[in-house]
């Protein structure tokens, strides 16, 4: 076997896992994980969370028309745990200041504050 063949099937088997690669990566954004395909809907059911119990099982939170079911997934089968939940409205997080919030903040800064006592003002004096 000469360099050349030997160089040439070394560039093909790099071709081929560079396609793979890009393959799975395509397949990676559609949704495709685990043999299963997400469809990106606006449809009625949508997966709120799943935390994972233990390697056989995992609870999930299905939402369907504004209510959550919660719901025990498992090699030996599904088990509902509680149905008809309220759907519970996500909270803004407390580190995103407001607007409103961000112009007090400003204002506060902008106004002057009365020295501490026995402060040296820029004159070399007592401030007090």
């Amino acid at each position: 076997m000469e360099l050349a063949d030997f160089s040439r099937m070394l560039l093909s088997l790099l071709a081929i896992i560079v396609l793979l690669g890009g393959l799975a990566y395509a397949a990676h954004k559609a949704g495709l994980r685990n043999g299963s395909f997400r469809l990106r809907s606006n449809g009625r059911l949508k997966v709120v969370e799943t935390l994972t119990v233990d390697p056989r099982r995992k609870l999930t939170i299905v939402s369907c028309d504004g209510r959550e079911h919660l719901i025990l997934l498992g090699a030996s089968g599904e088990t509902v745990i509680e149905t008809s939940m309220p759907a519970i409205a996500k909270e803004e997080t407390p580190s995103t200041p407001k607007l409103a919030d961000f112009s007090k903040i400003m204002a506060a800064q902008k106004t002057p504050q009365s020295e501490p006592a026995g402060a040296v003002n820029k004159q070399g004096t007592d401030a007090a």
